[in-house]
């Protein structure tokens, strides 16, 4: 014969079966996120019985339904009667929640892609990539000025904008002198250094 006597310490029975000490968890020992995921498989079924017959579960249906949760989440080693006490309290709760917001949308199946998808999709990506970089070079090279009055060439700019490169001054040509000349002397300073070149 089995005898079975339990203990309440604290948070935590002790059953004694036999010889041997079974600990299970009240609900205030579980720790949040598993009150949660309790919580949630609750909720779900009562989604279920709500979807059915369009009204929330009836206090007869209520120890069935704490049964199927306790068995669905059995490896948390909780009290039975803890979990249909808070199952009850909870009632209203969910009922609210299904009022307010509705059922909740069905949990999509997510389906794994084969290496022959996931290579085409890393193909796309690679491509995109490329078509931006091209355009985005088009664009610099089409909008880009290369010169200004402070600069006769520009190589680029700061992350603040600001532009760096050859100054008119360093290339022997006066700052003062208008647009038009100075890129015009820079030309000819060009033709005449490519000349001497060949």
């Amino acid at each position: 014969m089995i005898h079975v006597h339990v203990v309440q310490e604290r948070n935590i029975r002790n059953v004694v079966v036999g010889d041997s000490i079974a600990m299970e968890d009240t609900w205030k020992a579980l720790k949040q996120k598993q009150k949660a995921i309790i919580t949630n498989i609750m909720f779900e079924a009562v989604c279920d019985i709500y979807k059915k017959t369009n009204q929330m579960p009836t206090e007869d249906q209520y120890e069935s339904l704490a049964r199927k949760v306790y068995t669905r989440c059995n490896t948390n080693k909780l009290v039975f009667e803890d979990l249909l006490q808070v199952f009850v309290k909870k009632q209203g709760r969910f009922e609210e929640r299904i009022l307010e917001h509705g059922l909740p949308e069905p949990k999509l199946i997510r389906i794994k892609k084969t290496e022959a998808e996931k290579l085409v999709i890393k193909r796309r990506k690679r491509k995109r990539k490329k078509q931006k970089k091209l355009e985005l070079q088009q664009y610099e090279s089409q909008n880009s000025m290369v010169q200004n009055d402070t600069f006769c060439y520009i190589a680029g700019y700061t992350s603040n904008g600001v532009p760096y490169g050859l100054k008119w001054w360093e290339v022997g040509i006066d700052q003062d002198l208008p647009f038009e000349e100075k890129v015009r002397l820079y030309e000819e300073q060009s033709m005449i250094f490519d000349r001497e070149k060949d």
